[in-house]
């Protein structure tokens, strides 16, 4: 019960700690209110004239299919270099039985 309660205690001081820190640094660093003075990027391709349903403001999103598309393609090649590697892991346990020598798992 006193280790919770001094874990409790220690993640509500380090949280509030950091939330100082961090307007400190923003204030440092000039990002006080950068978002409104934050600039669309011209190399970004979205669908246009949609509204943000958290502001009701209209912008520029990426659709969600194709999020959904570039994910699953990430997935893919991830398992595929995961493959890969076991394959090349099985090839070499598979050569080094075929050597003569014990392998003791």
């Amino acid at each position: 019960v006193i280790y919770a309660a001094v874990v409790a205690l220690w993640s509500i001081c380090n949280t509030e700690i950091w939330k100082r820190t961090e307007r400190t640094y923003a204030l440092e660093w000039g990002m006080v209110g950068y978002e409104e003075k934050e600039q669309r990027r011209p190399q970004f391709k979205g669908l246009h004239d949609m509204h943000d349903p958290v502001s009701g403001r209209p912008g520029a999103f990426y659709p969600p299919y194709k999020r959904r598309r570039r994910t699953l393609c990430g997935v893919w090649v991830t398992c595929l270099c995961i493959a890969v590697n076991l394959l090349f892991l099985l090839l070499c346990v598979w050569m080094k039985t075929e050597e003569g020598t014990e392998l003791y798992f």
